[in-house]
């Protein structure tokens, strides 16, 4: 948010401090704050002391090695997978997109969608996703005619044991 601003606004010392102090909050606000008590002489220094107070903080990258290790567990659907591969290809750095789709169609499961991925070679994780919806959809649709079928299930099921009891009743009675 700080960078933004600086470009907008341009950069002597004076306007990144009050800049600076803008865009922090809660926290990072108190420690700024805190600092009236050191010497500070420049923005640079300011700046400097705020990575090293806060760089454990920082959110750790991703190797795109780590890519290849990601598999899509059983019963997990497509869309499920695909969310979670594309989340963490945002945290690789630098990003190696020709190692994405290669990373992804390793992690399928042996599925229709998979073989036409390696038949029909994706340029990149856009082109993925796209051809990803038309198998997404069915995805969709089975697993909730598989819900029905087991809440139908469910409600014979209760049926018959209800009927049961109530036979059951009878004869003791």
């Amino acid at each position: 948010m700080f960078r933004a601003h600086i470009l907008i606004c341009g950069g002597i010392d004076a306007i990144r401090c009050k800049i600076f102090a803008s865009t922090l909050n809660e926290t990072t606000l108190d420690w700024f704050n805190n600092l009236l008590e050191h010497n500070v002489t420049s923005f640079d220094e300011i700046f400097k002391m705020f990575i090293d107070h806060f760089a454990a903080n920082k959110p750790k990258l991703v190797n795109v090695g780590y890519m290849f290790d990601l598999k899509q567990e059983r019963g997990e659907t497509l869309k499920s997978f695909l969310g979670c591969f594309c989340e963490m290809s945002m945290q690789v750095s630098p990003p190696n997109v020709g190692n994405f789709v290669v990373a992804f169609i390793k992690g399928l499961r042996v599925r229709h969608f998979g073989k036409s991925l390696v038949e029909r070679k994706s340029e990149n994780m856009t082109e993925v996703r796209m051809r990803a919806r038309s198998h997404i959809k069915p995805e969709v649709m089975m697993k909730k005619r598989e819900n029905e079928r087991f809440w139908r299930r469910d409600i014979i099921d209760n049926k018959n044991e209800l009927e049961k009891a109530m036979l059951e009743k009878k004869r003791k009675t």
